[in-house]
Order: C-alpha cells, then sequence, then structure tokens
C-alpha cells in the first residue's frame, strides 16, 4: 500500500503546479515571466539528464547492466550535445504559448484550478485509502 501512498503524495504534488498560475494571478505572472521562463526551459534537461543519470548509475553499480549504462550514457551524451537545441524548441513551441495563454486567459488558469482541485483530491483519497489498508 506503499505505493499507492506515494501515488496520492504524488498526484498532489502535482496538483499545486496546476493551481499555482490562479493563485499567483494576472499581474504575479507578468512580473515573474522571465523567472518562470528561466526554471521552466531546464525542464527538457531534466526529462533527459535524470534518467540518463539514473542508468549511468546502474551501469557503474552493476557490472551486468551494460545495455542499461550505455543507454544511460547515450542519452546523456544526447542530452548535453542536442541540450541548446531542445531547450530553444521547447521554449518556442512549448513554454511562451503556454505561458501567453496563463498570463492573458483567465477561464485557462480556471481550467487548470479545476484540473488542481481533481489531481489534489484523487490524490488526497488515494493516501485516505493506503492509510486505512496499511
Amino acid at each position: 500500500m506503499k505505493w499507492l501512498n506515494v501515488l496520492g503524495m504524488t498526484l498532489q504534488f502535482f496538483s499545486f503546479w496546476f493551481a499555482a498560475p490562479e493563485i499567483l494571478g494576472e499581474d504575479k505572472l507578468k512580473h515573474y515571466e522571465e523567472k518562470i521562463k528561466k526554471y521552466i526551459s531546464n525542464l527538457p534537461t531534466l526529462i533527459f539528464g535524470v534518467p540518463s543519470l539514473i542508468l549511468l548509475f546502474v551501469f557503474l553499480s552493476s557490472n551486468k547492466a551494460i545495455e542499461s549504462g550505455g543507454t544511460g550514457v547515450f542519452l546523456l551524451i544526447l542530452a548535453v550535445i542536442f541540450r541548446k537545441k531542445i531547450r530553444i524548441k521547447f521554449e518556442e513551441k512549448i513554454m511562451q504559448p503556454l505561458l501567453d495563454k496563463l498570463i492573458e486567459s483567465e477561464d485557462k488558469r480556471q481550467d487548470y484550478l479545476r484540473i488542481a482541485s481533481i489531481l489534489f483530491t484523487a490524490g488526497f483519497i488515494l493516501s485516505i485509502v493506503a492509510t486505512i489498508l496499511s
């Protein structure tokens, strides 16, 4: 049941990020836009880098995991080589349009708040169920 509790906490964690734009509001989002871009633009590096490092660690800790380690090294090299291109495309295609919609559209922020409430409630229920069953 530990995994059920972890899943519930993960849903609650993600719910915060969906609620944050509405909590901050339009003025604060405009004010923090550059800082938000700076932090979010590192997301592609994390998406490639963290699994790569995990696979590399598996490789280094076990001689039997050569295939996993090779994959980890390969992903890490790709992340380093294409980091700038991936970051630029991510900013142009995903991050900037999303930030523009969140800043300009109260309806979009309300939609995200609704998603956050669903995620938080589902996470809370999962955590309660895990606590009762354990």
